[in-house]
C-alpha cells in the first residue's frame, strides 16, 4: 500500500483514541481498534466523519488514506503483527513518564493524560438494554467514586428511555466527560445499535458492578409503556 499505517499504544485512559481523533480533524483518516471493546469505533464513527472504519487487517491494502491502528492496552507489543511491512509506531505515555514499555517500543513518543497501572478489566456488551436516565446517573457515580473498588477507567455508551444515547468517559482524577451522540432517537422496542460499558481498575467487585447495572435496565413492557408516553409527547408516530 501507499498509504501509512500507524500503530498507536499506550496505557488505559492515556488518551490514543482523543490523539487519533484529532489527526482526523482536517483530512481523511481509516481506524481500527484491535483488542477493544467496540466502545471507541462507535463513538468515532457517530462524532468523526472524516474517518473511515476497518473491520478486519486484510482491508488494509485496499485503503487509500492514513491508516490508525488502535491497540488494546492488554495487547503484547513484544508478539504483535500486522500484515504489511511497514508502520510507524506511536506511543501515547502520561506526563513526565519515562523507560515505560511504551517508549522502548515506539518509534515516536505523544503526551497524553496521567494514568494510574491497573490490571483487571471488565467489559459488557449491552446491545439492545435501555437504561433508565436516573438509575444510570447513579450507577456512574457509585462506580467512578469508588463504590464497587478501585476504579481506574470507565467508559461506555448507554442508550436511555427517551431514545437518546450517551458516551460516558472517565479517567481517575478527571470529570467524567459526557457525550449525547448524534444518532436517530430509537423508540421503537429495543435499539438495534452497539452499546456497552468497560471498567479497568485494582479489586473492585464485578459481580456487584454487573448486578446493578443489570437493575438499571428495564423490562420490555416498562420499555413499551414508556415509549409509547415519549412518542405522544414528541408526536412520533409507532
Amino acid at each position: 500500500m501507499n498509504f501509512p499505517v500507524i500503530l498507536v499504544a499506550g496505557a488505559s485512559g492515556v488518551g490514543k483514541t482523543t490523539w487519533i481523533q484529532q489527526q482526523s480533524l482536517n483530512s481523511l483518516i481509516a481506524y481500527c481498534s484491535l483488542g477493544g471493546d467496540g466502545i471507541d469505533a462507535t463513538y468515532l464513527a457517530v462524532e468523526s466523519p472524516n474517518i473511515k472504519f476497518l473491520s478486519e487487517l486484510s482491508e488494509l491494502a485496499s485503503v487509500k488514506v492514513p491508516v490508525y491502528l488502535e491497540l488494546g492496552f492488554q495487547l503484547d507489543l513484544a508478539s504483535f503483527t500486522i500484515p504489511t511491512k511497514y508502520y510507524q509506531k506511536v506511543a501515547i505515555v502520561a506526563p513526565n513518564s519515562a523507560n515505560t514499555e511504551w517508549h522502548h517500543w515506539a518509534d515516536q513518543i505523544m503526551p497524553g493524560t496521567q494514568t494510574v497501572p491497573s490490571s483487571q478489566l471488565w467489559r459488557s456488551n449491552l446491545s439492545g438494554q435501555v437504561l433508565d436516565p436516573a438509575s444510570l446517573d447513579t450507577f456512574w457515580e457509585e462506580v467512578t467514586e469508588g463504590a464497587y473498588g478501585s476504579v481506574q477507567r470507565a467508559k461506555g455508551i448507554f442508550e436511555v428511555v427517551d431514545g437518546r444515547a450517551f458516551h460516558f468517559n472517565y479517567v481517575q482524577g478527571l470529570e467524567t466527560d459526557y457525550t449525547e451522540l448524534n444518532v436517530a432517537r430509537s423508540l421503537n422496542g429495543r435499539p438495534d445499535r452497539f452499546s456497552g460499558i468497560e471498567v479497568v481498575g485494582e479489586a473492585f467487585d464485578q459481580t456487584a458492578i454487573k448486578q446493578t447495572l443489570q437493575d438499571c435496565c428495564l423490562a420490555d413492557d416498562v420499555l413499551a409503556y414508556y415509549q409509547d408516553q415519549i412518542r405522544q409527547s414528541l408526536e412520533v408516530p409507532a
